[in-house]
């Protein structure tokens, strides 16, 4: 069997290139072929992965959530997809977290090594493909606004720290919404997908069903332009205490696909990634791929 292992030289605190020889050493009591490469620019990950397609049993990825993203992006639409293995290495590492993955570097090898996967969904949403969740309005921004080198100093730190700037004087998201042979149009502070446990390091949805073809939208309605206060304080919540079935403080909807429309162009945030649109197509691909946890 041959394995690639993928690494982000800008993850985290970057302790996995400290150890990466320590890695393929392992990784080789399973497989006889382990190459090893370095991802430095954008995309460069995403390109990596497209080629392994059919050519390797299994991408390992050492790094955070965006750096499977990248992974995920690559082989999402291609076929002879490789199984993957993950690597903790980021600042928050959201993926792993719900998958109940070591961030411990030889306890996440030996994961691998153990063999037991789960089929986790994909999504697509226009023609990018994701894992685990997408947002946009209040605090959605904060995945790509912080760079790297806070995360390396402080780690989580540096989004906590971040986070004040992100919260007053924004304005609430004007969304037209077709979901269920529904149509919802009204204004909202914060639209989330999620097919995760864990969002922005937060266990959100513990009972969160990552293979069943559905992912959920949590909508926090506003009544004005200008986000209140009191929205402020219920998406606070919700991070702090994760979600509640039976509230009015937002709306919960179950699917497998929405079209979204807007009435400008607004950035979504894909696993702490941007795009940048005025309509999103969205649907889950099911099944998506194997993970090792």
């Amino acid at each position: 069997m041959k394995c690639l292992l993928i690494y982000n030289q800008k993850s985290g605190k970057q302790n996995v290139v400290k150890n990466i020889d320590h890695i393929v050493s392992m990784l080789k009591e399973k497989y006889e072929q382990v190459d090893k490469k370095a991802s430095f620019f954008d995309g460069e990950t995403r390109d990596m992965a497209k080629d392994a397609c059919g050519k390797y049993d299994t991408i390992v990825v050492a790094g955070g959530d965006g750096t499977l993203h990248e992974v995920v992006c690559g082989i999402g639409g291609e076929k002879n997809k490789p199984k993957i293995g993950i690597i903790p290495a980021g600042t928050i590492n959201d993926v792993s977290k719900s998958l109940n993955i070591s961030k411990n570097i030889k306890k996440a090898v030996q994961t691998i090594l153990d063999g037991r996967t789960i089929t986790h969904d994909l999504f697509k949403i226009n023609e990018e493909y994701g894992i685990y969740a997408s947002a946009m309005g209040l605090l959605s921004d904060i995945g790509y606004q912080v760079n790297s080198k806070p995360k390396k100093v402080f780690g989580k730190l540096a989004y906590y720290f971040s986070i004040p700037k992100f919260l007053f004087g924004k304005n609430a998201v004007d969304i037209d919404l077709d979901v269920n042979e529904n149509h919802i149009s009204q204004k909202c502070s914060l639209f989330l997908v999620l097919n995760s446990k864990s969002v922005a390091g937060r266990m959100v949805d513990k009972r969160n069903n990552m293979c069943d073809g559905e992912v959920k939208l949590v909508i926090f309605p506003s009544d004005k332009k200008k986000i209140k206060l009191r929205e402020i304080v219920k998406i606070v919540m919700f991070f702090g205490f994760g979600m509640k079935k039976n509230t009015k403080k937002y709306k919960i909807i179950t699917t497998n696909k929405f079209n979204l429309k807007l009435n400008e162009t607004k950035n979504l945030c894909v696993d702490g990634e941007k795009m940048c649109c005025d309509t999103y197509s969205f649907e889950v691909i099911s099944p998506g791929v194997e993970i090792f946890y």
